[in-house]
């Protein structure tokens, strides 16, 4: 199984999408679009990272990202930075990743879409966006060839 872990602002939302919204967050329609290829390129999951993920069930995030217009599935999310010792992104999805291998052991590849890039360990699997684009089709075909190279079950286990 391949797995994008997503973040949401500077990822889907972005300053022209924040620009335009009039009540409510609404991502950028071209950053949706990206990532919906992404997905039907490769048949990704989604685990999200995101804050958004605080407090909201799965449920609730697939509703979330549905109504948005993203097509993939919402797998899980990482862990709740208030309930673990993890409070840096990147160590919550190592976390997630270890917990998952030790049950399921089913993740072939990975990719980290995130505007932050604060995760030394994990930097070869990170694509960083920007929050003034979003996720443009130059981070969509990077994240496309770290989730075609299974490197997370030959390598890092």
């Amino acid at each position: 199984m391949k797995v994008i872990f997503l973040d949401i602002d500077g990822v889907l939302i972005n300053n022209a999408s924040l620009l335009n919204m009039e009540s409510s967050y609404v991502p950028d329609e071209k950053c949706v679009q990206e990532l919906n290829e992404l997905i039907n390129r490769t048949d990704a999951k989604i685990v999200v990272s995101s804050c958004w993920r605080i407090g909201r069930t799965l449920a609730e995030l697939q509703d979330l990202l549905s109504g948005w217009g993203i097509k993939g599935i919402v797998l899980d999310k990482t862990p709740d930075p208030l309930n673990s010792r993890e409070k840096e992104r990147g160590l919550e999805i190592l976390r997630w990743l270890a917990e998952r291998n030790k049950g399921k052991d089913d993740v072939e590849s990975f990719v980290i879409l995130d505007d932050n890039k604060y995760m030394p360990t994990l930097l070869e699997f990170l694509v960083q966006t920007k929050f003034e684009p979003g996720l443009t089709r130059r981070n969509a075909e990077k994240a496309l060839q770290i989730l075609l190279k299974p490197r997370w079950s030959n390598e890092a286990r």
